[in-house]
C-alpha cells in the first residue's frame, strides 16, 4: 500500500499515518544523500516485521536495495554478523556467489578491490582464528566496518540495511550499527530497526540520535477491531464470522 492510497482514505488510522511518515522520510534519504535510522518499536505480534514489509516494498520503488539480516541473540558471535552483512551486499551484485575462496576472489577482482580490503574479506570468511577474541576483535573491527562501506559504495544505489528484533541480540549489533552510521552519513542508507523493547539503555536512544545518524521512532499501538477487519477481509478463504472471532483473540495484535 502505497502513501497515496493511503491519503486518499476519511479514515486513515495511526498505524498508517506512521507508514506515511516512514515512507516520505525513506523517500527523502537519496533526494539529501544522507543515512537515516527507523527504529520501529512495539510489543510481541503487533505487526512490526508487517510494517517494515510495507516500507520495503515501498522503498523498492526508490530504487533501494533490500539487505535482510536474520535475527540474533545473545549466543551469536560478533563476526557472524559480519559475514552476514557481507555475504548479503556479494549476493545482491552476485546471486550465485557462494562465497568459497575461488568466488571471493572473483569477485574482489570485478569489483577492483583493494589488497587490504581483498585480504580482510579473505581472512573473515576463511580464518580459522577466534576472531571475537578481544585483541582480534579490537584490531578487526576498523577494517571490517570499512569493508562493509566500501562494498555499499560500490553498489551505486540507496540501501536499506534491516536488524529485526535486537532486544535480543548481544550489544555489539548496536555497536555495529553505530559505526556504520558513522561511516554512512553521507551515503543514502536507512538503517531499519526493531524491537520490543522502548526503554532499554541498550539503545541509547537519546536526543533522537545514534552517533551521528538521525532516528525516527515509530511506536506502534494496538489496531481497533474494525483495522484487523479490513486486513482480515484481503483473506476471502476465511469466513467472516471466524474472522471476528480471530480477532477478539488478538487483542488489536
Amino acid at each position: 500500500m502505497c502513501s497515496s492510497d493511503l491519503q486518499e482514505r476519511d479514515d486513515v488510522s495511526s498505524r498508517n499515518q506512521l507508514l506515511i511518515q516512514a515512507l516520505k522520510n525513506i523517500k527523502s534519504i537519496p533526494q539529501n544523500q544522507e543515512s537515516k535510522i527507523f527504529f520501529v518499536q512495539g510489543e510481541p505480534g503487533i505487526g512490526k516485521s508487517h510494517f517494515i514489509n510495507n516500507i520495503i516494498s515501498k522503498s523498492s520503488e526508490y530504487g533501494f536495495l533490500t539487505i535482510r539480516l536474520p535475527k540474533y541473540n545473545n549466543f551469536t558471535y560478533r563476526i557472524t554478523i559480519v559475514k552476514d552483512i557481507l555475504r548479503e551486499l556479494i549476493l545482491t551484485k552476485y546471486p550465485n556467489n557462494d562465497c568459497t575462496l575461488k568466488h571471493l576472489k572473483e569477485f574482489t577482482e570485478l569489483e577492483n578491490l583493494s589488497q587490504q580490503h581483498s585480504q580482510n574479506l579473505y581472512s573473515i570468511f576463511h580464518n580459522k582464528t577466534d576472531t571475537d577474541s578481544p585483541n582480534i576483535q579490537t584490531k578487526n573491527e576498523e577494517h571490517e566496518i570499512s569493508l562493509i562501506v566500501q562494498l555499499i559504495e560500490k553498489l551505486n544505489s540507496p540501501v536499506s540495511l534491516i536488524f529485526e528484533d535486537i532486544q535480543m541480540a548481544p550489544e555489539y549489533v548496536l555497536n555495529i550499527i553505530k559505526l556504520l552510521s558513522d561511516k554512512l552519513q553521507d551515503l543514502p542508507i536507512a538503517i531499519i530497526i526493531s524491537s520490543c523493547l522502548s526503554n532499554s539503555s541498550i539503545y541509547e536512544i537519546e536526543g533522537k540520535r545514534i552517533s551521528h545518524a538521525s532516528i525516527d521512532v515509530f511506536s506502534l499501538s494496538k489496531l481497533k477491531d474494525e483495522e484487523l477487519l479490513e486486513i482480515g477481509e484481503k483473506c476471502p478463504d476465511i469466513p467472516k464470522e471466524h474472522l471476528k472471532k480471530i480477532i477478539r483473540r488478538a487483542e488489536g495484535n
